[in-house]
């Protein structure tokens, strides 16, 4: 996982007013030409996967989600010398 932040040009997110009903988590706006360009140069597989986040100030904002999972390494079938005698049950 990268440390470096890329943030969505063309998509903000904000903390809904405090009048705003609860079933109301954020609210959003999209400049279409930004988030186009942004996500035709940042797409995998066609998708652009991303985070929301609150800042330490308080503040939403979107960024790429940079998480890749590690490649899970095969193990060895086991075989008859891999288990002592005195652990067979019967």
């Amino acid at each position: 996982m990268s440390d470096e932040t890329v943030f969505i040009d063309g998509l903000r997110v904000f903390k809904p007013s405090d009048k705003a009903p609860d079933f109301i988590i954020l609210n959003g706006e999209i400049d279409m030409k930004e988030l186009r360009e942004f996500a035709l140069s940042h797409h995998e597989e066609g998708k652009v996967r991303f985070q929301v986040k609150e800042s330490k100030g308080g503040k939403y904002y979107a960024a790429i989600d940079t998480f890749v999972p590690q490649a899970r390494q095969e193990s060895a079938p086991a075989t008859a010398g891999d288990y002592p005698d005195e652990d067979i049950p019967f």
